[in-house]
């Protein structure tokens, strides 16, 4: 099913919190007040849930009212109960439901297949359960029982666990990072990785994707979005359970030389992902992502002191597609002294090949003059040693 209907989480115009809550009742107070901060950009609903303390704006009603019908439903109803409501809230036109756990949870997988016969018919979307909840902070949307609410951002957080989502945001608030989504996944009864990563590979507000993951349901899937992501925008996986995976136990020699994480670890080469080993190395991934900014580069300009060294980076410049600086008269005319001797002036969208004894202080003068002009967004500079230059 893909990405379908996943706008109804992460761009709803109407929430609802629909109870009764089979939890304590502190896990509904959270989740209100997490959604209350929402400060009037979403209309929130509670639903069945008369003894909520509310702010002015949020409207009490009762899932027999058939007006009820938001675009996300978060559900703490009792899991006997789960299904039927499920199937009024399809029928009503509700796109997405999240069954909202304060922690982990196990249901039959009865219940759980009864849920999601009554979601497919109307293609309605489920996460959870045993999910802290999701955030978009752009929107202003949380509903995410974290002890930490993440900021705003560019980096989209899909956590399997939820200590590793907590973790995570509460490394975040300290170093200022900001997310463009937070989901916490749960369960996978319907919604799973391979469908956020396709959803966020195509999202404007996601500069990168971070995901930790315990296993993969739908390999095919997982690679076919994985790829497509990773071609647009860095995604980096941490993977846990490594110390619990089975050894091989293939019929085949292959198979039992094979074991489970070292097909992981095809897999995201294979996709692109990066994978990182640690909660250390994520974080500093994380850190990288947030404070590097690849500078756009349409028109590179070389300069070297080799002619062949120059032209293998032209011809590699031209394999990716890029192209050299179209350099202003003024600028080629000043580059000149610099410049091999009896050389005619540098021509336009040409490397520039300077003298092979020149002095750090003069390449230092010829990249200034070169960053001047504006007709150049970077400067590859080639400077092979000589025997006539000094090595300082």
């Amino acid at each position: 099913m893909t990405i379908r209907n996943l706008d109804g989480f992460f761009a709803p115009r109407s929430v609802a919190l629909v109870g009764p809550s089979r939890h304590e009742r502190i896990v509904a107070e959270r989740t209100l007040n997490a959604l209350e901060r929402v400060g009037g950009k979403l209309a929130l609903t509670l639903v069945d849930l008369p003894d909520l303390k509310t702010e002015a704006g949020v409207a009490h009603a009762t899932l027999t009212d058939p007006t009820v019908a938001p675009d996300l439903a978060i559900l703490l109803t009792p899991v006997a109960a789960t299904a039927d409501c499920i199937a009024t809230l399809a029928d009503r036109g509700t796109r997405a439901v999240l069954l909202l756990s304060p922690g982990f949870e196990e249901w039959p997988e009865a219940t759980l297949q009864a849920c999601r016969e009554a979601a497919r018919s109307k293609n309605l979307r489920l996460i959870g359960p045993g999910s802290l909840g999701l955030a978009v902070p752009a929107l202003g949307l949380n509903a995410l029982l974290s002890a930490e609410p993440p900021a705003p951002g560019d980096i989209a957080l899909i956590s399997r666990s939820g200590a590793v989502l907590n973790a995570t945001l509460s490394w975040a608030a300290g170093h200022k990072t900001g997310f463009s989504a937070v989901v916490s996944l749960g369960e996978r009864t319907d919604v799973d990785i391979g469908d956020l990563i396709d959803y966020f590979a195509q999202d404007y507000r996601t500069r990168a994707i971070l995901l930790h993951l315990e296993g993969i349901s739908d390999p095919h899937k997982f690679m076919s979005a994985a790829r497509a992501a990773a071609r647009s925008k860095p995604v980096i996986a941490i993977r846990s359970g490594r110390s619990h995976d089975p050894g091989g136990t293939g019929l085949t020699h292959a198979g039992r030389l094979a074991t489970p994480d070292q097909v992981y670890e095809a897999a995201f080469r294979r996709s692109g992902i990066m994978r990182v080993d640690d909660l250390d190395e994520m974080f500093e991934a994380v850190e990288t992502l947030s404070r590097v900014r690849v500078p756009k580069i349409e028109a590179l300009t070389i300069l070297s002191n080799g002619r062949s060294l120059a032209s293998l980076a032209a011809d590699g410049l031209a394999d990716m597609g890029g192209k050299l600086a179209s350099l202003a008269q003024e600028t080629r005319a000043a580059l000149q002294p610099f410049c091999r001797p009896q050389t005619a002036m540098p021509e336009p969208e040409t490397p520039v090949n300077l003298r092979e004894d020149l002095p750090p202080d003069d390449l230092q003068q010829a990249i200034s003059l070169v960053l001047a002009d504006p007709a150049t967004d970077g400067v590859l500079v080639l400077q092979a040693p000589t025997a006539f230059t000094a090595l300082d």
